[in-house]
């Protein structure tokens, strides 16, 4: 019997159809998140229940593995069309019309061709466990096969969890450098009797069919031609005598993204990421949990489950700063620490934090739950809130600054919340727009609108205005009042206006590091740095001389007749110029700025500019005591160098900075995202 695995690709005549290249859906689900995000909430969606009809707990794994070409169906036919594929650009490319490909498309197909032609290729296989299996039948339109195999785009609700499998095919497209994916299937029918399913897809381009030399439609399938006219996939008896890489006993599905593209380095960093900040409430709940393997190395690298949600999150963390920096932990990452402490083991909140849960009717529709969790010890609390719907996934973050840091929560649990938030996103899962409604578009974003606006007005009440008004102790010393020149620069923007108020969140560094550091950037106008210069002095040694003439007398302007007044002869101060900063008064002999990095909330560039030869410490921090030098340091989490590396850093303090006058001092600095602050020297 011949094998299934020779079988070649079914993609349908063009006939008068238009041409397609190589730019189709899945370029939309190029983001990170995306495969994670799709697949995860698919599977989740096609749940199994327990005998009491409760929904079971699903666990996905995925698995990077090098699988045998053999594995991969009709190989050889599929390798024809790829290179059918090239002559159809290069033909394009050799015609007189003015018109020409990028030679991106050609490179994509060369890259196709070099992975088939290898002994092993790369594929990242994404099994499902605890549910119900890839059901449907041929002809069942709005089932889940069909809206996988046969169809794009169409949407259709799945019990109580809004969601499809409408584009769930283009995220799986988007991460096969092969641009095709298979998939291996158990389920049961209407009468419980076992099926089993061998399906895939393919999206490539317009080209040559290589039996028949006719233009093909973009789009192919593996399975069995019926009557000239239908495609039907391989099914139970089909099955008989073929084997696949992974064995399969129970019901669920194992979906093959061939030649998968990925970073050999991060590739399972991007995807914990994106699972944990998409699907964290539903693996508290216990809903799903995940698995992480490189069986190439047989690692597994990842396992996020309720049993160590809290833990994995700081574990994660950790893994992201070292392997790829502090900046890969974003702000959407960090705002996953709040939103953990909404739902984690009340004997893990500390005696300074408060959480509260909240029920919300909007227009007609409850089952709305938001949870807030606010601690004004906890610094890492990022102020900001999530929307959820079902099956637990967070769709976006909204920020709210108020004093108190807090994070929370806001569920979205009814048939009728669900189908109004999904109505209004976009085929990503990740961006909200009334457009994407149509027809029902102002309804549903009205409902959108008022939810915002009772969640704000419930977080507002953690924080409430003042009707008075309170001095911070030394703080009018160190801020002028600007009102009383238009002129004063000793505070100024740092492109030498007046600061001006502004709405803008987003700030143009116009500090510049490197060969550039001493240029000026003509780009500054919405920088909001500021700078101040004081100078130091020592203590004096000695007072001035007492007055020549003592008397208790009323002074009486006469040349014969002296008041009590400072005398002639000259004092012994003396301004000692590398005395210790011991005073602070109002001039210093270096200058500070401070910017906040453009994509980012809690990320600053600092600069010190020597206004003299200087040799010292600077303490980084918020004075307290206008009479003395007590400050609260300045909580920097960390710093990175932009020059002179040789500058060495103790929490907040610089220690023994050496510098020529007007030479600068770049550093990055991280704080906490909470951190609301003012900044001196002393």
């Amino acid at each position: 019997m011949k094998s299934l695995y020779l079988d070649p690709w079914k993609f349908p005549p063009l006939g008068w159809g238009k041409e397609k290249g190589m730019n189709n859906n899945s370029d939309m689900f190029k983001h990170l998140d995306s495969l994670g995000l799709e697949t995860a909430q698919n599977c989740r969606n096609s749940c199994a229940k327990d005998l009491n009809g409760n929904d079971l707990e699903v666990t996905v794994e995925y698995r990077l593995k090098n699988i045998d070409r053999k594995f991969f169906p009709g190989i050889d036919d599929y390798q024809k069309r790829l290179e059918s594929s090239i002559e159809h650009f290069k033909n394009k490319d050799s015609s007189t019309s003015s018109s020409k490909s990028t030679g991106k498309e050609i490179k994509i197909l060369e890259r196709a061709i070099s992975l088939l032609k290898a002994q092993n290729i790369p594929v990242l296989t994404i099994r499902d466990f605890g549910t119900k299996g890839l059901i449907g039948q041929e002809k069942e339109e709005l089932s889940p096969y069909y809206r996988l195999i046969k169809s794009t785009g169409i949407s259709a609700k799945q019990g109580s969890n809004a969601g499809s499998y409408g584009h769930g095919q283009n995220a799986l497209i988007a991460k096969s450098n092969i641009k095709a994916y298979t998939l291996y299937s158990h389920f049961k029918n209407e009468k419980g009797d076992k099926q089993t399913l061998f399906a895939g897809n393919s999206i490539l381009c317009t080209h040559l069919d290589p039996s028949t030399n006719e233009k093909t439609q973009d789009t192919g399938f593996i399975g069995k031609i019926i009557n000239h006219h239908d495609l039907e996939s391989y099914r139970n008896d089909d099955l008989q005598n073929i084997s696949f890489p992974y064995k399969r006993l129970e019901d669920g599905t194992d979906i093959y993204v061939w030649g998968f593209n990925y970073d050999q380095l991060k590739w399972d960093l991007y995807l914990a990421m994106g699972l944990i900040k998409g699907f964290f409430q539903a693996i508290r709940e216990k809903k799903i949990n995940f698995k992480i393997v490189d069986d190439n190395n047989n690692k597994t690298l990842h396992q996020i489950s309720s049993q160590n949600l809290d833990e994995y999150y700081l574990l994660l963390e950790n893994q992201v700063k070292e392997r790829m920096g502090l900046k890969a932990w974003n702000k959407e990452m960090q705002s996953i620490y709040g939103f953990l402490k909404t739902s984690c083991d009340k004997n893990k909140i500390p005696i300074s934090a408060k959480r509260e849960v909240f029920n919300i009717e909007v227009k007609g529709t409850s089952q709305i739950e938001l949870t807030i969790y606010q601690d004004k010890d906890d610094h890492r609390l990022t102020k900001d809130w999530c929307l959820m719907r079902l099956p637990l996934m967070k769709i976006r973050n909204f920020k709210k600054s108020i004093g108190i840091p807090f994070n929370a929560v806001c569920k979205v649990l009814s048939d009728e919340g669900n189908e109004i938030i999904m109505n209004l996103e976009d085929p990503t899962h990740l961006i909200l727009n009334k457009t994407y409604a149509d027809v029902s578009g102002p309804e549903c974003w009205g409902f959108y609108l008022e939810l915002n606006k009772k969640v704000n007005e419930i977080i507002e009440k953690l924080d409430p205005y003042s009707t008075e008004s309170q001095d911070i102790p030394g703080l009018a010393d160190l801020i002028p009042d600007l009102s009383s020149s238009d002129n004063d620069d000793t505070f100024l923007s740092s492109d030498g206006k007046n600061i001006k108020n502004s709405n803008d969140e987003g700030l143009n560094p116009s500090i510049k590091t490197g060969e550039l550091a001493n240029t000026l950037s003509s780009h500054q106008n919405k920088s909001s740095s500021i700078s101040k210069k004081r100078t130091a002095s020592s203590t004096g040694t000695t007072g001035g001389t007492e007055g020549t003439v003592k008397s208790e007398k009323k002074v009486i302007p006469s040349p014969h007749d002296f008041g009590i007044g400072a005398g002639t002869n000259k004092g012994n101060a003396s301004l000692n110029p590398q005395g210790k900063k011991d005073s602070l008064i109002n001039n210093e002999d270096i200058k500070l700025r401070i910017l906040r990095v453009s994509n980012s909330s809690n990320q600053y560039l600092l600069r010190i500019v020597a206004l003299k030869d200087i040799y010292g410490h600077v303490n980084l921090g918020m004075v307290i005591n206008n009479e003395t030098t007590e400050c609260i340091p300045l909580p920097i989490q960390s710093n990175t160098p932009k020059n002179r590396f040789d500058i060495k850093w103790n929490n907040n303090k610089i220690k023994d900075l050496k510098m020529k006058k007007n030479e600068n001092y770049d550093c990055e600095i991280t704080l906490p995202s909470s951190a609301e602050f003012a900044i001196s020297t002393i």
